[in-house]
């Protein structure tokens, strides 16, 4: 029994090792070339330049006289004047909630979010639905939680 035990291990040592000759005779060798080696490299593998430069923008002028997705190929006579820009205003101060998601619990169909406020207050277990510090849990899920605030939503991902 141990014998042919032996024998079938024998037997797989060698075909593995036969697969692992065939796999390193199919590499080309690299090429020696004054002292240096260099690896074979194919023709389609030649490298190429990371970003090609812009081209010149004035050669796509025809395309504002003569717009190739327009019927008859004039631009529209009656084009609406720009909308006016919008007045730029004071950036508002984006309040973000100050807590960590530790942990997501599940009790059959319904999910809890385990929140440590990072300001001392005690960790707080939350369905969907409950607030914290003026946030209110509006989904739970597998790694996250979304919160909103009025227009604000915050997502909270599981040990940020």
């Amino acid at each position: 029994m141990i014998v042919r035990v032996l024998a079938t291990l024998a037997a797989l040592a060698g075909i593995a090792f036969a697969a692992v000759a065939l796999q390193l005779s199919a590499r080309p060798l690299p090429e020696v070339t004054g002292g240096r080696t260099e690896p074979a490299v194919p023709a389609t593998m030649a490298v190429r330049p990371a970003r090609p430069n812009p081209p010149d923008l004035s050669q796509f002028a025809a395309l504002e006289q003569r717009p190739p997705f327009s019927p008859d190929r004039r631009p529209p006579r009656d084009m609406p004047p720009p909308p006016p820009p919008i007045p730029k205003s004071e950036p508002s101060v984006v309040e973000r909630l100050e807590a960590r998601l530790i942990g997501i619990m599940t009790d059959g169909d319904e999910r809890f979010a385990i929140l440590a406020p990072t300001r001392g207050s005690a960790t707080e277990f939350l369905r969907r639905g409950q607030e914290i510090e003026g946030w209110t849990v509006e989904e739970i899920e597998e790694r996250r939680v979304i919160l909103r605030k009025g227009a604000e939503r915050e997502e909270v991902l599981l040990f940020q």
